[in-house]
């Protein structure tokens, strides 16, 4: 299952034009998702990223695409308890 918690102040985000089209950027963002995955005894809480939109959109229903989607991107950046290394993990919910 997944837990979005979107925090009633403002998220303020950048807005870039990519060679895939606008994306708004967040760096300090208080919105999460909290997601629960197999194998783990606690959900895992991302963190909002970014937006990014596809016209039209990458998925279709029954052979047809929508006008546009919205892609709403989440990070989890987790240590690797073996090596020390970094990770990030991405959730994204597409909605069209």
């Amino acid at each position: 299952s997944v837990v979005l918690n979107w925090p009633r102040v403002p998220i303020v985000g950048q807005l870039k034009c990519t060679e895939h089209g606008p994306e708004i950027e967040y760096k300090d963002s208080k919105a999460t998702a909290s997601v629960e995955v197999p194998g783990h005894v606690n959900p895992l809480l991302f963190t909002l990223k970014k937006l990014h939109f596809h016209s039209p959109s990458e998925h279709q229903v029954n052979g047809h695409r929508s006008l546009l989607e919205v892609h709403i991107v989440f990070s989890l950046t987790e240590q690797n308890p073996w090596n020390q290394q970094t990770r990030s993990i991405y959730a994204v919910i597409g909605v069209f």
